[in-house]
């Protein structure tokens, strides 16, 4: 049991750093090809 808990928490982790990442970098990619003079 305990260990189960210990492999979900892990999960639990793992997710939020994974979608973290994928965020920042989309956002990065949005940012960069975004064409600055015309948006100002």
């Amino acid at each position: 049991m305990l260990l189960y808990l210990a492999v979900m928490m892990q999960g639990i982790w793992g997710g939020m750093i994974g979608g973290t990442a994928v965020q920042t970098l989309i956002l990065g990619v949005i940012t960069i090809r975004c064409d600055w003079e015309k948006e100002v």
